[in-house]
């Protein structure tokens, strides 16, 4: 919870990252130690709606707003 994000990130949104075995993005989230995988998705903006509706539910008040001001725009 609460991580800032890292400065080897490459898709700007904590928890989501380029998985080239699938040529997808992994979206991801730790719980309790356990990471929890949310899928493979074709689209960056939507692999970060995803990861955002994980922190709702599982950070709730305790989450960070970093992802909500992500910039996902890829060229």
């Amino acid at each position: 919870m609460n991580r800032d994000l890292q400065s080897n990130n490459t898709s700007g949104v904590v928890g989501v990252h380029w998985h080239k075995q699938s040529n997808k993005w992994y979206a991801h989230i730790t719980i309790n130690k356990k990471d929890i995988f949310l899928g493979l998705f074709d689209d960056l903006e939507e692999a970060r709606k995803i990861r955002i509706d994980a922190e709702k539910k599982y950070f709730k008040e305790f989450r960070s707003n970093i992802n909500d001001y992500a910039n996902t725009k890829r060229d």
